[in-house]
Formats: C-alpha cells, structure tokens, sequence
C-alpha cells in the first residue's frame, strides 16, 4: 500500500462516463471518503493501458488518468483514494500509447537486452524481461510475468508463462504468447500476433497484420489497413475495422466487435475463419484454406 504517491494510470468507462455508477467529467478530480479496498471502495484504475480491456467491453470510453493518494494493488489492477480525469483515448491510442511504452523498453531496459542486428535475447525466470532493438532480433521468455519486446523489423517475440506479454514495433515482427492473460501486440505492417491462452488478447495496429487467438474470452483486434482477425473459440471476441479511402487519405469508417454465432453485416461470425474489410465489405476465408 502506497499514500502520497501518484501513478499515470488508464480507465474505462461507460458511453455515459460512469463506472459501477460513479459519474465522472474529464479534467476533474475526485476523492473516496473513509478506506479504500480492491473492487469494494476507492476507484479503480490500471496501470497497462491493454489491462483494462480484462474488465471492460471493447465499446466502452477509455481515459488516461492519475491515481494518488492512498493507493492499493492487486495484480494489475490499482484501487486509489484519489483520482484525476486527464483526457480521452480513442481505442487506437490505447494501443499505440502501449506500442510506445513497448519502443522505449526495448530501448531502455536493464534485463536482457541486445541493439543489433541477429542479436537474439532469451530469458528463462520469473519477471525476467527480453528486449532487443536490432532487425532481425529475437526476444523469448520462458517464466511467468516475463515480458518480451522487439523494436526492430523481422524480429520475433514470444512468451510461455502466464501473464508474460510480447511485444513488437517493428515490420514483420509477430507476436506470439501461449499462456492465459498472456497478450500479444504488433505495431507494424504485416505482424502478426497470436495467442493461446485464456483472456490472453492479440492486437495489431498495422496493415495487412492477422490477430489469432485460441483460448476462450480472448479478443482478437485487427486495426489496421486490410487486417485481419480470427478466433478459434467459440467464448473468444474479434473486432475489425472498416477502413475507406476518402479525399485522398484513409479513414475509419466503422468498428466492429462480434464472437463466434453473432453476425457482422449480415454474415455469420464462425470459429476458425479469418474475417476483415475490403473495399467497404466484410469478407471472410477459413483458416484451412
């Protein structure tokens, strides 16, 4: 337990701005009265902008805020005595806010890490990171909460414990976990992220980037130009997006959430099945083809 500490943090809330009932405003500031406890009392916050899509819906609003005073953690969630509404992210700044944070840790990081080329970075305990910067430079984990980042392009990221993300910036660069809540996040084009564990969610922002997930309520999102998005579980989510070409530049037309016997457009949303957009029109193609 923390007091008299601030700690940047992100939020969700409903399209109203309210959580569990709470009304909040942006740029306001608000206090608990009397003690402050995990999911009970306090207000609740998390400090990896992809951890709150573990306990709200894709279509909530998302927020970048401060907690402080008293502060309380349990796992990756924070329940402070204070917090501060510091402004609104689109659902694709929560993920390049994360692709940011993910570029400087492999920059920056202390644990294994390598900046060239071919330089791979490999690590086998607990909370034992692997961050290369270098093209062509892979990053591996084998421990639980261990975390594996790539900055370069054509370099690979993979994990195998429980809660142990990877990450890549680069083009090319796939992400890959096997472990529950294990997320996997590309920035560039043509990266692929995929998972295999529960609630363990596959991102990419990139063009032409698949986001593949296996284990149940574990979202597949394909952001990008032409991307693509699948789940193998029937209890898994994909989203796409709808891009358009207007005025000479792209833009977001729609975003679309569904899981497996729902319907997009008028399709049916099936297990194994790739799905994304293409000139305006949902299209789709079984993975075994």
């Amino acid at each position: 337990m923390c007091k008299d500490k601030k700690v940047n943090a992100f939020k969700a809330m409903d399209k109203g701005m309210q959580c569990r009932g709470f009304q909040y405003e942006l740029g306001a500031e608000y206090e608990h009265e009397g003690d402050i406890d995990v999911c009970r009392a306090g207000f609740h916050s998390c400090e990896n902008e992809l951890d709150v899509l573990n306990y709200y819906p894709r279509n909530s609003r998302f927020f970048r805020v401060v907690a402080a005073g008293e502060i309380k953690q349990d796992g990756n969630k924070l329940c402070s005595s204070k917090l501060y509404i510091e402004s609104e992210l689109s659902f694709g700044d929560l993920f390049r806010s994360f692709f940011d944070k993910v570029v400087s840790l492999c920059r920056q990081s202390s644990e294994a890490n390598t900046a060239g080329n071919y330089a791979h970075a490999n690590t086998a305990g607990n909370y034992a990171h692997a961050n290369t910067a270098g093209n062509y430079a892979h990053a591996n984990t084998a421990g639980d909460e261990a975390y594996a980042n790539t900055a370069g392009d054509e370099a690979h990221a993979n994990t195998a414990g429980y809660r142990a993300h990877a990450n890549t910036a680069g083009y090319r660069a796939h992400a890959n976990t096997a472990g529950n809540y294990a997320h996997a996040n590309t920035a560039g084009n043509y990266a692929h992220a995929n998972t295999a564990g529960d609630a363990a969610h596959a991102n990419t922002a990139g063009d032409e980037a698949h986001a593949n997930t296996a284990g149940k309520d574990a979202i597949a999102s394909a952001l990008g130009i032409n991307s693509r998005a699948m789940v193998k579980s029937d209890a898994g989510w994909l989203t796409v997006v709808n891009w358009v070409f207007e005025d000479n530049e792209w833009a977001i037309k729609e975003i679309v959430s569904a899981k497996p016997g729902m319907t997009i457009h008028e399709t049916l949303i099936e297990t194994n099945t790739w799905y994304w957009f293409e000139d305006g029109a949902l299209c789709s193609k079984p993975d075994d083809e």
